[in-house]
This record gives structure tokens, sequence and C-alpha cells, in this order.
């Protein structure tokens, strides 16, 4: 998790990122984990605990994981497009920069709140 594969390598070892042991990056992958693993308790298949399984029930386990799977890349590729427009559509605008002089001239609060929390999830 703290390996990045991008930075040189010295003597054999790669270097460590410490920015990937942000804050932020740690409560997305939990977020990300919990959005995953209730993707999988909602459309999978419930397991009963078996203390000998055969090869047989693994893949049947196996087979019964691909709907929580695809639903999951699904999700993946829908936020990422969401994600990728919202880069190019507002990040490449003036959106930003007129939501901060708005947050700048204005003494209102219940204006500024909710344009802060804007700015902060288009950051």
């Amino acid at each position: 998790m703290i390996r990045s594969p991008n930075l040189s390598m010295n003597n054999g070892f790669s270097a460590v990122d410490l920015q990937l042991l942000s804050i932020k990056r740690m409560f997305t992958t939990l977020f990300i984990g919990y959005l995953v693993g209730q993707v999988f308790r909602f459309l999978g298949q419930d397991h009963a605990i078996k203390r000998i399984e055969h090869v047989f029930d693994i893949k049947d386990r196996a087979f019964a994981a691909v709907k929580p799977v695809v639903a999951s890349l699904f999700m993946a590729v829908v936020v990422a497009s969401f994600i990728y427009v919202l880069q190019v559509k507002i990040f490449n605008s003036d959106l930003v920069t007129t939501i901060a002089d708005k947050i700048i001239t204005s003494n209102n609060l219940l204006i500024n709140v909710p344009l802060v929390l804007l700015a902060i999830f288009l950051h």
C-alpha cells in the first residue's frame, strides 16, 4: 500500500511514497471497501460455513460471486466516468473560481456553508 511503483529503484528496493498514507486516502480506501462489501452483502449468495469444502463447493461460491463483482465493476466505471466529466467540464471552467468568489464576498452563513461544502467536494 505504501510502495509506489512509479518511483525509482534504490539498490533493488522501491522507494516509499508517504503521501499514500494520508488520512484522506485511507478514508477513501476504507469507504470504497465498505461500499463493495455492501454490494457483496446484498447481491451475494448466503454462505453457510462448512468444516470441509469440496472443490465443487468452492467453484459454486466463485460463480455465485460473479454478480456482485460485475455490479462493483459497473459502479466503479460509472463513478470514474462521473469524476472524469467533473474534472474536464468543471475544473477546466470558471465554475470553481466563481464559487470561490461568492464565498469570499458573501457574509451570509446559509450561502457560505453549502458553497464551502461544494468547493471541498470539487477539490
